[in-house]
């Protein structure tokens, strides 16, 4: 199958530094004390966003909460006994015992909790903090910096984190009980169409929340979809719609990872929906399911930012370029966006291998610009209002401050020459 593009809408035609570290995440910083912050009590705890001797991680996860999906309570005790869901979820995601060691989220990755109210206006923070804790690498080379010294030493780091995680969790219990005090009068779901659901209505509203600030950002929602009217039809209709009513939404969620939670027993039917109103948004939907995070992915551990052109046939194209290294050879956090009107966002997916300040990139079978099409996963498409034409593959290599290589399909041609399978890319760092 090929495609001949010619023009844009034809698409393709670090002891002491460690020492000093920890004390500034074990300090009175922050005590949790609430401050008053758009209508509602906001616990901070944020000694340990800012830690001497380790890299600051390169991921926020911002949770929007709908009001209607938590039952109001004012204390610790009646907010256990109503909120329990609420309460594992949040722990899964920032208790250092549980989110670290699972690699749900990042040592000292900030997590900021607000609550949508249940007329969609912005969302209200109730907690922002910075899990505390080591990558396993950080922990071993600050205990051998400590046993360097003194062998009774050996432990001081370990138990220090300790401590700090301990007071960090009582800090996050009590963002968790200002959330709810944030309760709508009666719990339940969405309804209505897409446009006019208040939570989406709110999340639109909370832009200032995941900004684009350096780091990748990732949203998890916690509310109840399954009421909303969706499109019936087959796949491919759901999806379109869902594109359409993403660009009506018209909001730029800065290219972030997004994971509905729903309730226990509600429908997931609108996944397919939900993931192209999202792509066009220019966000990734990773898991739409109940209770839980699922399809968790990896922080960066490296991160660059490009600007640059792609040669399209009918002339050369802006793009903006995000590359994430998860630290294991695998891409995350990882986009190529075709700018113009419209955008395209496109996930990139697929293996980075650097030596130096060289890396090489290479897609994997995530089929890259088929994430715009109706169907992705099946047959490819290769159609002119697709990103690239539909390409399916890329091939890009970082050396020092540029970026360059193409976007290529086996099943695409350029204009009139049957052997130009491919569409140059080049960039440099902002």
């Amino acid at each position: 199958m090929t495609a001949r593009p010619t023009s844009r809408v034809a698409a393709i035609s670090l002891l002491s530094s460690a020492t000093l570290g920890l004390a500034a995440c074990g300090s009175g910083q922050t005590d949790g004390t609430p401050a008053r912050n758009g209508g509602g009590s906001v616990i901070r705890a944020e000694a340990a966003c800012d830690v001497k001797g380790v890299k600051a991680p390169l991921r926020r996860t911002v949770i929007l909460v709908d009001a209607k999906a938590l039952h109001k309570s004012d204390n610790g005790l009646t907010f256990a006994e109503r909120n329990t869901a609420f309460r594992d979820l949040i722990l899964s995601i920032a208790d250092p015992a549980a989110a670290l060691p699972a690699g749900t989220s990042a040592a000292r990755e900030q997590i900021v909790i607000a609550v949508v109210p249940a007329d969609g206006s912005a969302a209200r923070t109730a907690f922002v903090g910075c899990i505390p804790g080591m990558s396993p690498q950080e922990l071993a080379a600050a205990q051998q910096r400590e046993s360097g010294v003194s062998s009774m030493f050996s432990s001081g780091v370990a138990r220090s984190l300790e401590e700090q995680a301990t007071n960090f969790r009582t800090q996050l219990i009590g963002g968790m009980v200002a959330a709810a005090s944030q309760g709508a009068a009666a719990t339940g779901s969405q309804s209505g169409t897409v446009d006019a659901a208040p939570f989406l209505a709110g999340v639109r509203a909370s832009k200032g929340l995941f900004d684009d600030d350096g780091r990748a950002q990732r949203i998890v929602l916690f509310s109840d979809l399954s009421g909303i009217d969706l499109p019936a039809g087959d796949p491919a209709s759901i999806r379109k719609a869902g594109i359409e009513a993403g660009r009506k939404a018209g909001a730029d969620l800065s290219q972030a990872d997004i994971h509905v939670v729903l309730p226990s027993g509600k429908s997931i039917g609108g996944k397919d929906f939900f993931d192209a109103y999202w792509l066009a948004q220019g966000a990734r939907l990773l898991s739409y399911a109940p209770d839980k995070l699922a399809n968790v992915a990896a922080p960066p551990v490296r991160l660059w930012r490009f600007a640059g052109q792609a040669a399209y046939p009918s002339g050369p194209e802006l793009v903006d370029i995000r590359i994430g290294e998860d630290g294991k050879g695998k891409l995350t956090a990882s986009w190529l966006t075709l700018l113009g009107t419209p955008s395209f966002a496109v996930p990139m997916t697929g293996s980075i291998v650097c030596s130096g300040d060289e890396c090489a990139i290479q897609s994997d079978k995530g089929g890259f610009a088929q994430a715009w099409s109706e169907a992705p996963g099946g047959e490819p498409e290769f159609r002119n209002d697709l990103p690239f034409g539909g390409m399916r593959n890329f091939a890009l290599k970082i050396a020092g401050d540029r970026i360059s290589g193409q976007a290529s399909d086996e099943g695409v041609y350029i204009g009139a020459d049957h052997s130009r399978q491919g569409i140059a890319i080049t960039g440099k760092t902002r």
